[in-house]
């Protein structure tokens, strides 16, 4: 099912202690690559330890992160991207709502679902929600999946909803914004734009949304009041993410931006050499861009400076992931082509420069010199 191909240690590469930042280098290279046996149907889930495939075909496969082997196989049909949480693996298709354990691939719990469904799956605290044709969204307990609440919104979400505190945070299709109570499903205050919401983020007191509408939006998370808006030259690409002081997207006149988080203000924009082919990621103080080709390329959060390129077997078919607990030498970086290649990649960690009191080898003794001939005897030839 997943040929798997260990890749062979860098050059100089060792277990030394990671520096601060484990691209200072410049260099990932690769740890493993397994070749798939079908395409993907929906876009894959991760947890800390596995990568989880739907393929063509009606199947589920469990694929170990750490050495590319696979886990499990599963026939099971994927309606949409799959989720992770406690766990459990959380599977839609043929009218059900499956979850399955995440080790061992035995199903724990399933369920019927009248209408289908139409969004990627997003657990989120024991929480399953669930959008399904026509524009409701179900809330299960994760656990059991036993309903909890079903909201009518009157349209499907458009992006993976952000949770804050006791609220989620949804982007529809219609081009709203909602915000819901978490316990109830019950709206608490929505928002029209002027285009769909592609990726949400919710940072201390705002809501970071991106839009098709080729602009940015900062949003009270309490009220809905607009903070600001930034126009840009296109759609903005996925959600954005954020460290402690910026926000990070990317928009699809191939460009890459940061902006500050306290007020909007520019930091730092970079132009990309093809489309990105998912949202920015961040890996070790580095904004990380999937290109629609084979590369990616990374680039200083601080500055924005291109500091690394990660090249793969073929164009990105998904996004990549960053594990963010791997171990420091390990497989941090995965990524699936389209062709149905999925590769890890790790941090080259050189050796730090150690000064020398000698030279280094192994010192071989002289000859011992003759004895001085005794008196009256000359040197023998």
């Amino acid at each position: 099912m997943l040929a798997v191909l260990l890749a062979a240690p860098a050059l100089g590469q060792t277990p030394a202690a990671a520096p601060t930042s484990l691209l200072t280098a410049g260099h990932m290279d690769p740890r493993w690559s397994a070749a798939l046996d079908a395409a993907l149907e929906t876009p894959p889930a991760f947890d800390a330890g596995a990568l989880y495939l739907p393929l063509r075909g009606g199947r589920l496969v469990a694929v170990e992160l750490t050495t590319g082997e696979t886990r499990w196989s599963r026939d099971r049909v994927s309606d949409a991207r799959p989720a992770t949480g406690d766990g459990l693996v959380f599977v839609a298709g043929s009218g059900t709502l499956a979850a399955l354990d995440a080790v061992s691939g035995d199903v724990r719990w399933e369920t019927a679902v009248a209408t289908r469904v139409v969004a990627p799956l997003y657990w989120d605290t024991g929480w399953l929600i669930v959008s399904v044709e026509g524009g409701d969204l179900l809330a299960l307990r994760a656990s059991d999946g036993e309903l909890l609440w079903r909201q009518p919104l009157g349209a499907p979400l458009s992006a993976l909803p952000a949770p804050a505190l006791d609220r989620l945070y949804l982007g529809l299709t219609d081009r709203r914004v909602v915000a819901v109570d978490l316990a109830t499903g019950a709206p608490i205050w929505t928002r029209e734009m002027e285009g769909v919401a592609t990726g949400l983020l919710a940072l201390d007191e705002q809501l970071i949304v991106g839009s098709s509408a080729r602009a940015i939006y900062s949003f009270s998370l309490r009220t809905a009041r607009q903070r600001w808006r930034w126009r840009l030259g296109a759609g903005v690409l996925g959600a954005p993410v954020a460290n402690e002081s910026r926000v990070f997207f990317a928009t699809l006149d191939n460009t890459v931006r940061a902006i500050e988080r306290s007020n909007g203000h520019l930091a730092w924009r970079q132009g990309l050499p093809s489309r990105p082919a998912g949202a920015p990621l961040l890996i070790d103080g580095h904004v990380l861009v999937p290109l629609l080709s084979t590369e990616m390329r990374g680039y200083d959060a601080a500055r924005g400076r291109q500091a690394f390129l990660v090249t793969a077997a073929g164009e990105a078919g998904a996004s990549p992931h960053v594990r963010p607990d791997a171990r420091a030498t390990g497989a941090r970086l995965i990524t699936i082509t389209l062709d149905g290649r999925v590769q890890a990649f790790g941090p080259r960690i050189e050796p730090m420069p150690v000064p020398l009191d000698v030279l280094p080898g192994v010192p071989v003794p002289g000859e011992a010199p003759p004895p001085p001939p005794a008196q009256g005897q000359t040197p023998s030839s």
